[in-house]
């Protein structure tokens, strides 16, 4: 294997710099929407649970998706338990979705399937918890906790 440099031609530069410029405005939007939604008085969140698409957290006020609240796999931290009819509940664990609190046999980490799914308006709010401290390094772990509004 090879490494070959190469001097980009002005045109590359400038579609290069147009790429660059048109990003950063449409990043300027988004930020001003965000801004705006929490203006009105915060955002409008609304999560589907769908066994074919998987879990999307989104608000109907503006653009805001789950990165915007956390941009670090912001997937791994969903929680909460929503009741599609009584005696099935769909609850969000660390990114899965799991029926009735049963994990399929074969292992425990691995979502049991489902059929139903899921949406509507929820509140969101966070969670953080500290492990360990004084002697040892401090670590932590956050949720993003989910509620039926």
């Amino acid at each position: 294997m090879s490494l070959a440099l190469r001097v980009l031609t002005p045109e590359e530069v400038r579609e290069h710099d147009e790429y660059l410029r048109k990003a950063a405005i449409a990043h300027a939007w988004h930020l001003w929407e965000l801004a705006s939604c929490e203006e009105r008085g915060g955002h409008w969140w609304f999560l589907d649970i769908c066994p074919d698409d998987g879990t999307t957290l989104f608000c109907t006020g503006c653009n805001a998706d789950v990165f915007d609240l956390c941009p670090d796999d912001p997937g791994l931290m969903l929680a909460g338990e929503f009741e599609v009819y009584p005696g099935y509940v769909l609850k969000l664990d660390e990114g899965r979705v799991i029926v009735n609190d049963r994990y399929p046999p074969s292992t425990w980490h691995e979502p049991e399937p489902f059929t139903y799914g899921w949406r509507g308006p929820v509140t969101v709010s966070f969670r953080v918890e500290k492990h360990g401290g004084y002697f040892e390094p401090a670590e932590y772990d956050a949720w993003i906790d989910l509620e039926p509004a």
